[in-house]
């Protein structure tokens, strides 16, 4: 009986909790990487911080491994092209987000997707 009820709820707050289009907003990923350089985070500013880390780095290695397949496949450059240097840091890649998202507070309404790609494409465009 508690378990039907528990279910009930829960199928409840999903359904009628509003939500935005996009898994993940700019500003949910922002506020999660913005405890990055606390001297003291706390378990919670550890979590985000390691969601933070988590979806940015995947974000670099998808955007490295296609820009690598694009380019053996000799396909026209694409307006994001992105070349990231042979060594960055995980600190470099945070930062970087991070700054462009402070220059570009616009961008936290939209796909936090779209905030990486332009945070990536600014800082890392390939050389002509």
């Amino acid at each position: 009986m508690k378990a039907g009820v528990f279910a009930l709820a829960l199928l409840a707050t999903l359904v009628l909790t509003p939500r935005s289009a996009y898994a993940v907003d700019g500003t949910t990923l922002y506020q999660n990487c913005h405890a990055f350089d606390k001297p003291q985070p706390t378990e919670l500013d550890q979590r985000g911080v390691q969601f933070c880390v988590g979806y940015l780095m995947g974000a670099y290695e998808f955007i490295d491994i296609d820009s690598h397949r694009v380019t053996r496949a000799g396909k026209d450059v694409d307006p994001y092209e992105i070349c990231f240097p042979e060594h960055i840091s995980t600190q470099e890649i945070i930062l970087v987000y991070m700054n462009y998202m402070k220059a570009n507070p616009t961008m936290l309404h939209q796909f936090a997707g779209l905030g990486v790609l332009n945070a990536f494409a600014g800082a890392y465009p390939c050389k002509k």
